[in-house]
């Protein structure tokens, strides 16, 4: 997901020179990215970032400070990582309105495409989690050795509108990881459901010579099992196609608009509806399987633990329902254009 963020940004608004260095490895998926927002007193108040950068001659820029919670920020399964990365000019006012984004790789990449030096991004840390254990998440640090160098992306100033296009594709995509989840978790309880034998059924319950039956014969598991399949199939979708159409397909009827408008408000609602969701049908799904549930022999624990971060990364759902609140519906006197933002047009690459 981010991989793919990370090479859209860099083809659309980055230099040739940028495309050709990191865009070839990007899509193919021989090199990784990531996203690098938050700090340690900057978490939801993105705002409050202090990573430095400071313009040099040869036109690039050194970048110093540390970013937390970074989504596999460090790992050995490509050779290089390119990390899109939010910061500070010198001189920059305070706020949101002050960021820059830049492209800083893991590793230098020479001219001809070949890899060089280190560029000075060290991970200092990585968290131990509650769930997604097969995801790093990393502290990294840049620049502590005054040795990081990174690459502008856009102008100056206008990092947090173009970080926009990477975070509410995101959000889509998060919705749908939760949506999975939820589909998976519901896949497994069933096969058990209708696997598992206890008790008799209950019209024949003080029948004690009656055989035991399934469990999804009782009468609450299917009407969990039928919930939990409406939520997922329902959520799944409508996510997959918001994911895959959302730069160029339009919404018919009257006053037809591209899709990609009107996402841009109803993202953060599809994230926190389909990801809430989701942590309920795990909910649902672990009690199906009783104190088996609880235990590590079956997967609903984890399918439990690997759903909660859907509601908490790429901003919290409290979060995005006060950004809507607050920002997105009074925009325009709240009329519907009130659930799109202005989105820079991209600048032609020089």
């Amino acid at each position: 997901m981010l991989t793919r963020g990370a090479s859209y940004l860099i083809d659309m608004f980055g230099t040739n020179e940028m495309k050709e260095l990191f865009c070839r490895k990007l899509y193919s998926g021989e090199w990784t990215g990531t996203m690098c927002l938050t700090e340690a007193q900057a978490g939801s108040d993105v705002g409050a970032s202090r990573a430095r950068a400071v313009k040099q001659p040869n036109g690039r820029y050194l970048i110093q400070g540390e970013k937390i919670f970074i989504t596999s920020g460090d790992h050995d399964l490509t050779d290089n990582i390119i990390h899109t990365v939010l910061a500070r000019t010198p001189g920059a006012p305070e706020g949101t309105g002050g960021l820059s984004l830049f492209v800083v790789p893991k590793v230098r990449v020479n001219p001809d495409g070949s890899l060089g030096a280190p560029n000075d991004v060290a991970c200092s840390r990585i968290e131990e989690k509650l769930g997604i254990h097969g995801s790093p998440t990393c502290v990294l640090v840049f620049g502590g050795n005054d040795a990081c160098e990174g690459f502008l992306l856009g102008e100056e100033l206008h990092g947090m509108k173009l970080m926009f296009y990477m975070m509410n594709a995101a959000r889509i995509e998060v919705g749908l990881q939760g949506a999975a989840i939820a589909a998976a978790s519901h896949q497994a309880a069933t096969e058990y459901a209708r696997t598992r034998l206890q008790s008799r059924n209950w019209m024949k319950i003080k029948e004690h010579g009656a055989p035991q039956v399934p469990i999804i014969e009782h009468p609450d598991v299917p009407a969990c099992s039928s919930h939990r399949a409406r939520t997922s199939r329902r959520c799944a979708p409508a996510h997959a196609d918001l994911v895959l159409h959302r730069q160029d397909t339009h919404h018919g009827g009257r006053g037809a608009r591209p899709l990609s408008e009107l996402c841009r408000g109803p993202h953060a609602n599809l994230q926190a509806w389909a990801s809430d969701w989701a942590f309920r049908v795990c909910e649902w799904c672990l009690q199906v399987y009783g104190g088996y549930g609880y235990t590590k022999e079956y997967p609903a624990e984890q399918y439990l633990r690997d759903a909660k971060i859907a509601s908490i990364y790429e901003g919290t759902n409290g979060i995005q329902a006060l950004d809507l609140v607050a920002r997105k519906l009074p925009a325009k006197g709240g009329g519907r254009s009130a659930i799109s933002w202005a989105a820079p047009r991209p600048r032609s690459s020089g």
